[in-house]
């Protein structure tokens, strides 16, 4: 079970959004991430039936009239601000549940991202934001930084296999107090995924999970100090490479 290990499915991904949709608590915005625009549709269309308590809700979703669900889709592959600040008298008003859709996240102009950004420093019990991109990189890292962050979609399949112990063993071996690439840090997302959806919840991998946070919220910070993140999210590798070792060496 600790050898290899796959990302999260897309069952998993449907399973993870369906609670996060019906939810009590003032949930973190989602960020699917999958090259597959039509994979991110599903999974938005999955919350929007999650949001359907009622038959009468589940008819309103299907002919896209729901009250509470709002989509922000922008003009010309951009969305600007104007189409954020549109969104603040809808939030206004009080709401059993709301969701708000944003499939194409990676379009917002920088404007409309800091806008963004605004509402979600305040987050609200009701309301729940879903956003979409192809990647990470379009993503401005302050809002990713406050987002759960889903990698998603059938074409994943065939790359996120990781081999654990290799895996563990090159990122946290000797390695220069730089910051984590994009790369690296997928990676370990992805681990983190799959370890704990395989069962396998230890403060080891609490851990990696935590120092992962802790390494996205200092890196959006200007000035922030990513070189002592970076040690201290590879002193929390190692420490779960020793306690995977450590489980193979007795079982």
């Amino acid at each position: 079970m600790w050898h290899r290990l796959c990302s999260i499915t897309l069952q998993n991904v449907a399973n993870t959004i369906t609670e996060w949709v019906t939810s009590s608590s003032a949930e973190q915005p989602l960020l699917v991430i999958s090259a597959s625009q039509q994979s991110v549709l599903d999974h938005i269309e999955t919350a929007k039936r999650a949001l359907g308590a009622t038959e009468q809700e589940q008819k309103q979703i299907a002919s896209g009239n729901h009250p509470d669900i709002f989509t922000i889709v922008g003009e010309k592959n951009r969305i600007y601000i104007k189409d954020i600040e549109a969104l603040k008298p809808l939030l206004a008003h009080k709401a059993r549940k709301r969701l708000v859709l944003i499939p194409h996240a990676d379009q917002l102009l920088p404007e409309a991202a800091s806008a963004l950004l605004k509402i979600l420093e305040e987050p609200s019990p009701s309301t729940r934001f879903l956003l979409g991109a192809k990647n990470k990189r379009g993503i401005l890292p302050t809002i990713r930084s406050r987002c759960r962050v889903i990698f998603a979609g059938k074409e994943m399949a065939k790359d996120s296999t990781i081999n654990t112990d290799e895996f563990l063993t090159r990122l946290s071996g000797l390695r220069k107090a730089d910051p984590f690439s994009e790369e690296e840090l997928e990676g370990i997302t992805r681990l983190v995924h799959g370890l704990a959806q395989s069962g396998t919840a230890t403060p080891a991998l609490l851990r990696v999970s935590q120092r992962l946070r802790d390494y996205y919220k200092t890196a959006s910070i200007p000035g922030g100090n990513t070189k002592l993140a970076a040690d201290i999210l590879l002193a929390s590798l190692a420490n779960l490479r020793n306690t995977i070792s450590y489980v193979n060496h007795t079982s």
